[in-house]
């Protein structure tokens, strides 16, 4: 009877250490705010935090809840403002946004951090709201790869053609800076500045052919990929005109695989996502920031070598 009592006791102790070990931690509410919710790479991005806050609710023991809030392609005026006046009405403890330009955030950004919510920005910045961290890409070196990368295609001599954006913001005008930086100012046969989308980038693309009549352009760089994100419809063969796109798509494969585009410069969207949660979840849970409250990181050159591996990794985010 009195070895059934120690059993029972010993059980019963360790049944309660289980459980105590299964008690959660923390329970907190983050949210994010990508430029919009159809593009791939906020797709990614999102990805990224969801998979490192499922990695520490495990590690920690705490519960995370991860709210999607980018806008909808709904036309509606300040989406963003909107969306961040979601987070009060959610009770959202953290924000990783990524700010549009041209949008009043200011105001809502700052009520945010005044009530105590924990901001992270990437890609752009808000100057008047400072948050705990920025992750900024390499703008300037994403330009330069994709120079570089061009500049091995060309023949001697060559001169390009960049496509870039109207009224282009820093981010089209660091990446055209690296673009230069490579080819220098006598490399570079025109500057083409379109709408950023598909059906404005071919025309765009259309015309400065047409005008090209001594054929100096014997290449192209795509600030960014609008032109792939359908069937490319270019007017040079296949296989004959080199060109090197800022890849924010899985899209833009197909002009690869059809021999229209020899290489991509790709930013790590995924780890955007997985180093602003990581980053967040610990101010929150254990109240540790960075070493740095701004961190830089690197694009990737992507070509043959490698596009397998990114394909991959683009189906995995996507998934």
């Amino acid at each position: 009877m009195q070895r059934v009592l120690i059993f029972i006791l010993c059980l019963s102790f360790s049944l309660g250490a289980y459980g105590q070990n299964n008690e959660l931690l923390g329970t907190y509410k983050i949210a994010f705010i990508g430029q919009d919710n159809e593009s791939a790479k906020y797709k990614a991005v999102f990805a990224g935090i969801e998979s490192e806050a499922k990695r520490l609710c495990s590690e920690y023991s705490i519960e995370v809840e991860v709210i999607q809030l980018s806008p909808q392609n709904s036309g509606l005026e300040n989406p963003q403002s909107a969306a961040l006046a979601k987070t009060f009405l959610e009770d959202i403890e953290g924000i990783i946004i990524s700010p549009v330009s041209d949008e009043p955030l200011d105001t809502l950004l700052g009520l945010s951090k005044a009530h105590g919510k924990e901001i992270v920005y990437i890609e752009n910045s808000v100057t008047s709201v400072a948050p705990f961290l920025f992750i900024k890409p390499d703008e300037v070196e994403a330009g330069r790869l994709a120079g570089r990368a061009l500049l091995k295609k060309l023949p001697t001599g060559g001169r390009v053609a960049i496509l870039s954006k109207v009224n282009p913001d820093q981010t089209f005008q660091n990446r055209l800076l690296g673009v230069k930086k490579v080819l220098g100012y006598k490399g570079i046969e025109t500057i083409v500045y379109t709408e950023p989308n598909y059906q404005s980038a071919l025309s765009a693309i259309k015309q400065a052919m047409q005008a090209d009549v001594n054929h100096y352009i014997k290449g192209w760089v795509f600030l960014e990929d609008w032109p792939l994100q359908g069937m490319p419809e270019f007017s040079w063969p296949q296989k004959s005109l080199p060109v090197v796109a800022i890849q924010t798509s899985p899209t833009a494969y197909l002009a690869y695989d059809l021999g229209y585009v020899e290489s991509f410069v790709l930013h790590p969207y995924f780890e955007w996502g997985t180093i602003s949660a990581n980053s967040i979840i610990k101010k929150l849970f254990k109240g540790t920031v960075p070493q740095s409250d701004r961190i830089k990181l690197k694009p990737i050159s992507v070509d043959w070598q490698n596009i397998a591996l990114y394909r991959n990794y683009w189906k995995a985010w996507l998934e």
